[in-house]
């Protein structure tokens, strides 16, 4: 079993998560990200829209991090991640469903601009125009351009903020009726949720959910697993994560006070 991964890639991290703390060999595969190795004609095979991660097990190629974590509960569903209660499961699926159709665009939309636009605003207009064309989803392409184009000044950056806002208070309802988001018992919602404020928490920007005191007790009880230190604490360089804090605190009012105007 193989995994197309990127230490930074959040929805790549939720796989790690999963595979972690069921204890399954797998062969790590880094795609470089940076260097748009996920858009090479080798990669795009496996992964018509050059997304990451890619599971390929038994010679089948898997995509979407959601598909490929249902997946891995189904072929070892020991120890499981998946709750017994079919209205706690239906509550895991919906939280995965917010990673899928909202999270995961906004962590883009705010870190993005901030941390990736400078590198291809030194690249000249055709260099970055031809990078960008060989995206292969036409919305992901148009969203990337605005980044590109405008930076934090894009509309997305501000509705990004909401949708983190709205998250976290769901979150805190959650949480204040099981110790984790479906349940009592530690799920795929939780190795969903957690990247995704793992991203906030490295760019500096915790009072996007430093708010909620339980939303901060589940982070740091999400962060104590032996599967994130493994799979996220560990995979992080230091030299990153100080870049990280430098941007992140050029950019840390625009984006709370975005939060606070939306309280």
């Amino acid at each position: 079993m193989q995994l197309y991964t990127h230490p930074l890639s959040p929805a790549s991290q939720r796989v790690r998560l999963v595979l972690a703390e069921k204890g399954v060999d797998w062969e790590r595969r880094d795609v470089d990200l940076p260097n748009k190795e996920n858009l090479e004609p080798w990669y795009l095979e496996l992964n018509s829209l050059g997304m990451l991660p890619t599971l390929v097990d038994n010679e089948r190629a898997l995509n979407e991090s959601s598909v490929i974590c249902e997946y891995l509960e189904d072929a070892y569903p020991q120890p499981s991640l998946r709750p017994d209660d079919f209205g706690d499961r239906a509550t895991m699926r919906w939280w995965m469903s917010v990673v899928d159709d909202r999270l995961h665009y906004a962590s883009g939309a705010l870190v993005w601009p901030a941390l990736m636009r400078p590198a291809l605003l030194e690249k000249s207009r055709k260099e970055r125009e031809l990078l960008l064309s060989r995206i292969p989803d036409h919305a992901r392409r148009a969203r990337h351009r605005r980044w590109v184009e405008h930076g934090v000044d894009n509309p997305d950056f501000g509705q990004a903020v909401l949708v983190y806002t709205d998250t976290v208070r769901d979150m805190d309802r959650a949480l204040a009726e099981a110790k984790w988001l479906a349940g009592d018992g530690f799920s795929l919602a939780d190795c969903a949720l957690l990247p995704y404020i793992q991203a906030m928490h490295q760019m500096g920007w915790e009072g996007l959910y430093g708010s909620s005191p339980r939303v901060v007790d589940w982070f740091e009880r999400g962060r104590s697993r032996p599967s994130y230190q493994a799979e996220i604490t560990d995979q992080i360089p230091a030299a990153l994560l100080a870049r990280f804090s430098v941007v992140g605190e050029e950019f840390k009012d625009l984006v709370l006070q975005t939060a606070r105007n939306a309280a």
